[in-house]
């Protein structure tokens, strides 16, 4: 979940097509996973999300229909997008019916495409989809309309690092006649947050507590660890709460002990590790 309050860091806009002067570079291919000739899209310069707009027009019907789609192969999106990592592709759909399959877009380089879905469909009011530029959110387009593996992160960042074609399905419907809009289609750039993270003990009840705070805090690892002079050991890894909160029941020694969460993505926010003050814990009563 986005949380809308996140201070964030000044940084440069990301590639965009806002549509608002012309097609930027984008077509329209009637069979996006197969092999089909490409042709300019209806372009319109009002009542898009807002200002102007894209339309795909589907050309064919019925369950052996193609799968077509919005297709960019240059200019804004190609290049070195290796800064995007962790952060978002956006983009605005509006159909004019109800659409049957969850929104679907691509990324690729040369052959290679992955493609994403979200979880829900467009439909006929405008409405924003995301999806996170994280390998777990990607797979490798498969055949025909049937994914493929994740790719790993190795993979996933030379994508990014090769960016050539980014792409919207533009195909949700079966009935003659569909056609699906476009707009602002847009890559997020990430930024870093930073945690807070706490821990105490009670002697009486022989508990670990703690809380990360004020971001990316739910449903994280937290490591809680005790200091030595060698390595230090970890006492076991405790999972937060929906509020970021966590208990550990443990027969402590006496000792130094803290806690520590890692590193964590949460698109466009990328979580900065967080480790709490250490604390000491006596020789029992």
């Amino acid at each position: 979940m986005l949380c809308a309050t996140w201070p964030q860091a000044a940084r440069a806009a990301g590639p965009a097509s806002t549509f608002d002067t012309g097609p930027e570079n984008w077509q329209a291919a009637q069979s996006f996973f197969g092999t089909s000739p490409v042709e300019p899209p209806d372009y319109f310069a009002t009542g898009g999300n807002p200002g102007g707009y894209i339309r795909l027009d589907d050309g064919d019907s019925g369950s052996n229909e193609q799968i077509a789609a919005f297709e960019n192969l240059g200019t804004p999106f190609a290049g070195d997008r290796s800064g995007f990592y962790g952060g978002l592709f956006k983009f605005d759909l509006q159909l004019n019916g109800p659409g049957t399959r969850p929104a679907e877009a691509s990324i690729g380089v040369g052959s290679t495409r992955l493609v994403g879905f979200e979880r829900s469909a467009p439909g006929t009011t405008w409405r924003t989809f995301s999806k996170s530029l994280l390998e777990n959110s990607w797979r490798f387009a498969g055949s025909g309309e049937n994914p493929g593996p994740h790719p790993t992160k190795a993979q996933f960042k030379r994508v990014l690092a090769h960016l050539s074609r980014v792409a919207v399905i533009g195909d949700y419907q079966s009935a003659s006649g569909e056609f699906a809009n476009l707009d602002n289609v847009r890559l997020v750039a990430p930024h870093e947050v930073s945690r807070h993270l706490t821990l105490s003990y009670s002697l009486k009840r022989h508990r670990f507590k703690g809380r990360l705070s004020p971001h990316c805090f739910r449903s994280k690892h937290v490591l809680v660890r005790k200091a030595r002079k060698g390595p230090d050991r970890t006492i076991r890894k405790v999972t937060t709460s929906g509020s970021g909160r966590f208990e550990l029941e443990h027969h402590a020694s006496p000792g130094v002990y803290y806690a520590r969460a890692k590193k964590s993505f949460n698109p466009p926010a990328i979580c900065r590790p967080a480790s709490s003050t250490r604390i000491v814990v006596p020789q029992h009563a």
